[in-house]
C-alpha cells in the first residue's frame, strides 16, 4: 500500500517532473491551492502597496530618461504620439497625466550630449531604480528568499534592471510604431499590412512575457532558475495583466466616481491604483512560478544538478504539500 502512494504520488502529483509540462492537472491543484495560501501568507496586496508607491515616484524620472534616450535617434517630440499606442490600455485620467509630463519634458530640453543633459539623464535613471529596487524586494518576498547580496551589488543589479526596462520601451516603441510604415514601403498590400499590423499586439505581448522572465530568473537572491521554470508564471502574468489593465481602463473611464471623490487628485489616484494592481499580478507570476518549481523534486537551478538541500534557491529545495484527495466511499 505505501509503495502504492509513493508511486501516486511521483507519478500522478508532478514529484519526478524534470519540465513544468510534465505536472498533471492534480499537481498543478497542488500548486493553486498553494499559490492562494501564500498570496495571504506573504501579504501580497500589502506589498504591492509598497511596490505601486515607488513605482509611481519613479515613473516620471524613468519618462525624462526614455525622452532623453529617445532623442538621441530621433525627434523627442514624436515620443508623445508613439507612447499614445502602448498607453491606450490606461484609464483616460492617467493618460492625461502622462501625457502632460510628457509634453513638459520633451519641451525643457534638447537631445545635446552636454555635461548636463548627461548628469540629468544619469540622475534620473538612478531615481527610477528606487521602483526597480522595490520590485526585487518583493519577489524575494514571492520566493520566499533573504537579501544577501551587497548593498552594491543590489544597486548595480537595479541600476541594470532599469536601463534595461528603459531601452525595452524604447524598442517596443519602434516595433510599434515603425512596422506598419516598414510594411507599405516593402510594397505588401492594404490587407496583408493590417494583418501583420494587427501582429504588433501579439509580438508586444511576447515581449512583456520576455521581459517578466528576466524579472523572475535575476532579480530574486537565489541560485538562478532555468527559464523553462520562468515562462509559465511569466505567461499567465502577462495574459492577466492584460485583461486586467483593459478591464481597469473600462470601470475607470466609464463606471468609478474617482474625479469626483479624489478632485484633482483623481488622475494619481487612478494611476497609483493601476500600478498596485500590475505589481500584484508580478507577484503573483512570482508564486507561481516558486509554488510550481515547489511540486517537483528534480532540480530546477541553472548548472549542475544538485540534490535538495543544496541547490541555494528555497523554491528547489523544499516540497511544497499536496492537496487531500477525498476518500472513496464503497456502495
Amino acid at each position: 500500500m505505501g509503495t502504492n502512494q509513493r508511486k501516486d504520488e511521483n507519478g500522478a502529483r508532478g514529484r519526478n517532473a524534470s519540465v513544468p509540462r510534465q505536472i498533471p492537472k492534480s499537481g498543478w491543484w497542488d500548486i493553486l491551492l498553494r499559490v492562494k495560501d501564500q498570496i495571504s501568507q506573504d501579504n501580497v496586496s500589502i506589498v504591492a502597496a509598497g511596490v505601486a508607491f515607488y513605482s509611481i515616484l519613479a515613473l516620471f524620472p524613468a519618462l525624462a530618461a526614455t525622452v532623453s534616450l529617445y532623442g538621441l535617434f530621433t525627434d523627442s517630440s514624436d515620443i508623445q504620439q508613439q507612447l499614445s499606442s502602448l498607453s491606450s490600455f490606461l484609464p483616460q485620467e492617467a493618460q492625461t497625466l502622462i501625457q502632460e509630463q510628457l509634453t513638459s519634458i520633451s519641451t525643457s530640453g534638447g537631445s545635446a550630449l552636454s555635461f548636463g543633459a548627461i548628469a540629468g539623464l544619469l540622475f534620473s535613471i538612478w531615481s527610477a531604480s528606487k521602483g526597480m529596487a522595490a520590485i526585487i524586494t518583493s519577489l524575494n518576498i514571492a520566493y520566499n528568499e533573504e537579501e544577501k547580496r551587497s548593498f552594491i551589488k543590489v544597486i548595480g543589479l537595479a541600476l541594470g534592471l532599469t536601463l534595461g526596462g528603459i531601452i525595452f520601451v524604447i524598442l517596443t516603441l519602434f516595433t510599434i510604431t515603425l512596422l506598419p510604415s516598414v510594411l507599405e514601403n516593402l510594397g505588401f498590400g492594404q490587407t496583408m499590412q493590417t494583418i501583420l499590423s494587427l501582429g504588433r499586439w501579439p509580438l508586444l505581448g511576447i515581449i512583456v512575457m520576455g521581459g517578466l522572465a528576466v524579472l523572475y530568473r535575476y532579480a530574486p537572491c537565489r541560485n538562478k532558475p532555468q527559464w523553462l521554470w520562468v515562462s509559465w508564471g511569466s505567461g499567465i502574468a502577462t495574459m492577466l495583466w492584460i485583461v486586467g489593465s483593459s478591464a481597469f481602463a473600462l470601470y475607470a473611464n466609464d463606471y468609478s466616481s474617482y474625479n469626483q471623490t479624489y478632485g484633482s487628485l483623481g488622475a494619481a489616484v487612478i494611476l497609483l491604483m493601476w500600478f498596485w494592481l500590475t505589481a500584484f499580478i508580478v507577484m503573483l507570476g512570482a508564486e507561481i512560478n516558486s509554488e510550481m518549481e515547489r511540486q517537483t523534486r528534480m532540480d530546477t537551478t541553472e548548472g549542475k544538478p544538485e540534490p535538495m538541500g543544496q541547490r541555494e534557491a528555497y523554491s528547489a529545495d523544499t516540497l511544497g504539500k499536496i492537496a487531500p484527495q477525498k476518500a472513496s466511499t464503497n456502495r
